[in-house]
């Protein structure tokens, strides 16, 4: 009885596990944002990774600031990012990370990954997703935090508001 039950929780559950899987993201990776606030309305962290109106690939970013500094962004940085996103299946990430009951303070982040055919979005508060994932999140945003080491007033291009 035992074996019967047992295959047959086989049976009906490991479909069901397929079929609840997400599916990688088709097409080529357009953009990624990525935003982490604590208690203050600036953000700690936040990177926008774009082409521009006239196709060159920009970088918008901040650290502690309301204040955006726009850079040239180098052309294989979405292909780098795009090779995170594949070899961590961020594409399984929850679309939601909510606060745990017993904490009032803390982090909220968000995460946008848009392709050509449809996106990942993601978001938290003091919460996150797997270790693997996370572990791809933060090599991402230091990569793009390393683009922005030594940036000289010459290279940016202009400075916006955080909205």
């Amino acid at each position: 009885m035992k074996i019967i039950t047992t295959i047959l929780a086989f049976c009906i559950c490991l479909p069901m596990t397929w079929a609840c899987r997400k599916q990688r993201v088709e097409g080529e990776i357009q953009g990624y944002e990525y935003a982490r606030h604590g208690m203050r309305a600036d953000p700690e962290e936040y990177y926008k990774l774009e082409r521009n109106a006239e196709g060159t690939l920009i970088l918008k970013y901040t650290h502690y600031e309301r204040i955006l500094k726009v850079i040239k962004a180098p052309e294989d940085a979405l292909e780098k990012i795009d090779g995170y996103v594949r070899s961590a299946k961020m594409w399984n990430i929850k679309e939601m990370y909510p606060n745990p009951p017993y904490v009032r303070d803390g982090h909220m982040w968000n995460l946008k990954i848009t392709y050509e055919q449809g996106s990942i979005y993601s978001s938290g508060s003091n919460n996150k997703p797997s270790a693997k994932i996370q572990g791809a999140i933060d090599a991402i945003n230091a990569y793009l935090h390393g683009l922005t080491d030594n940036v000289t007033e010459a290279d940016i291009i202009e400075y916006v508001p955080y909205e």
